[in-house]
C-alpha cells in the first residue's frame, strides 16, 4: 500500500471494542487517532493514538458515552424548516 495517502488524523466517531488495525494501516506515520474504546452500553474511554515511526502509542483521554443515533418514528422531520 506504498502507492496510497495515507491520513495525518483520523476521528473515529463509532464505538469500537479495540483498536481497529485497519484504522492503524490508514494513519500516516507521525498520525493521530482518535476514538472511543469499550462496551456498546458500558464504560467507554476516548483514545488518543499516536503512530511514530514503527511504534505505536496510546493514551487514554476521558470516560465518554457514544450512543447510536436512533431514527424516531415521527411524522415531522427535525431538518425541516
Amino acid at each position: 500500500m506504498s502507492d496510497i495517502r495515507r491520513a495525518q488524523l483520523v476521528l473515529a466517531l463509532r464505538r469500537s471494542g479495540v483498536r481497529d488495525p485497519a484504522l492503524l494501516e490508514q494513519l500516516a506515520s507521525d498520525g493521530v487517532l482518535v476514538l472511543p474504546i469499550g462496551q456498546a452500553h458500558g464504560a467507554q474511554e476516548l483514545v488518543r493514538i499516536r503512530k511514530s515511526g514503527g511504534s505505536v502509542q496510546s493514551e487514554r483521554l476521558m470516560p465518554v458515552r457514544f450512543v447510536p443515533l436512533v431514527a424516531e418514528k415521527s411524522k415531522a422531520s427535525v431538518f425541516s424548516p
